[in-house]
């Protein structure tokens, strides 16, 4: 004889079920999706140079960024994704002099509308120790909402840091805040100071080089802006 099935539910159950479904609403996204609450793991830090390479590094800050970059490469070319002093961006190695990457700086600006810039190799150093690596080791990079932004008239005063991180820790604190950093001529230079007064730019300028900074005073027009302050 077959089962006799259940009653339906009449009008003094209903508190009884709508408890249920709520209580199983509450519990439900938490057992069938653990994975939401898992974190990203840190993005790596960019591959230094070797020796006589030259890279470009293309700011690429989120996916899409990242995939209108690859629809343009040929698909034998390898840009892996890393951190930069805090700027996301896609690595491309192998170049063996500055011109060649220029020209694929401007290929990709043209072709996906992307900033970069050249990375120079490491000088030999006459102690034979390892070049220092282009990111602190263990920096976290934060998310960053990238909108390049191109300074208009005035005056900056750019220090070349050479890829050394320690460089734009001392400037911080001769500076007593965090630069930014910028691309000029298609190389990444720390931004000490952004002025319509070119008085104060070479004061600046004169201050920074008596510290034994690599400074210099450019025309500010032109220059893009990577990241407002690097993360140190």
């Amino acid at each position: 004889m077959a089962p006799v099935p259940d009653p339906p539910p009449t009008m003094k159950d209903l508190p009884l079920l709508l408890a249920s479904l709520l209580s199983w609403s509450v519990l439900t996204p938490s057992l069938l999706a653990p994975s939401a609450l898992a974190q990203t793991p840190p993005l790596a830090n960019c591959t230094a140079p070797t020796t006589g390479e030259y890279l470009l590094l293309v700011v690429t800050p989120d996916a899409a960024s990242q995939a209108t970059l690859r629809q343009t490469l040929p698909p034998t070319v390898s840009v892996p994704v890393c951190n930069y002093l805090g700027t996301t961006v896609s690595r491309m190695g192998g170049f063996r002099n500055a011109q060649d990457a220029s020209v694929w700086s401007q290929y990709i600006g043209e072709s996906a509308q992307l900033p970069s810039f050249v990375v120079s190799p490491p000088s030999p150093s006459p102690t034979g120790s390892p070049p220092v690596p282009v990111a602190s080791p263990g920096a976290v990079p934060a998310p960053v909402a990238f909108a390049p932004q191109v300074l208009g008239a005035g005056y900056a005063v750019l220090v070349d840091y050479f890829h050394n991180p320690a460089v734009a820790q001392q400037l911080q604190r001769a500076r007593q805040q965090t630069p930014g950093l910028v691309s000029f001529g298609q190389r990444p230079y720390l931004l000490a100071l952004y002025t319509g007064d070119g008085s104060v730019a070479l004061g600046t300028l004169a201050t920074l080089q008596g510290l034994g900074f690599q400074a210099l005073v450019v025309n500010s027009q032109g220059i893009v802006v990577l990241v407002d302050q690097v993360k140190l």
